[in-house]
């Protein structure tokens, strides 16, 4: 669903945006933020699991806890 989201801002032109997701869309706004960091200006999650620790890389200028 991540690569659809980034198809889907790049079909439309869209380099920077605001990201808003909610319960599985927030896995995947999260998930594309991590990994696309120049792509996400401000991400918005509601209702949304955290991360199982050490499953993934922190995103940039965030520490892990």
């Amino acid at each position: 669903m991540r690569a659809d989201v980034l198809w889907f801002l790049d079909a439309l032109g869209l380099g920077h945006v605001d990201l808003i997701g909610h319960s599985m869309g927030g896995i995947v706004a999260y998930l594309l933020a991590q990994d696309h960091p120049q792509r996400v200006s401000r991400l918005v999650l509601e209702d949304v699991p955290v991360p199982v620790p050490g499953s993934r890389v922190p995103l940039p200028g965030r520490t892990a806890t």
